[in-house]
């Protein structure tokens, strides 16, 4: 516990470092693309083979929004069953999620 605990703390002092600061989840069934959306959005890259994601992966992302520095810690949540519990540990303290599905899988969206 105490190393989630002090990279908590990491991320909070990196945030105020910054005019505003978030913390946003990625949301969705396994294979819909979160990890791509992520990528995309963050380091302007698009991979047709990522592995899925185990556990959660986070990056940064900051906009110079009228004149103010804002930064997001962007939250890719595996979308396996089997990370359910640990995965949402995580939705804490978010200021936003966004739910990602397939447009071609009903399931998905459920």
């Amino acid at each position: 516990m105490q190393i989630y605990s002090n990279n908590i703390f990491i991320i909070v002092q990196m945030l105020k470092d910054y005019d505003e600061g978030y913390k946003i989840i990625i949301a969705g069934s396994s294979g819909v693309g979160k990890s791509s959306l992520l990528l995309r959005f963050v380091d302007n890259v698009f991979s047709d083979n990522l592995l899925s994601t185990i556990g959660v992966d986070f990056k940064f992302k900051t906009l110079d929004i009228k004149g103010k520095k804002v930064k997001m810690q962007i939250w890719d949540t595996a979308g396996s069953e089997a990370f359910r519990s640990i995965v949402s540990a995580y939705y804490r303290g978010a200021n936003a999620v966004v739910l990602v599905y397939a447009i071609d899988d009903k399931l998905s969206f459920q």
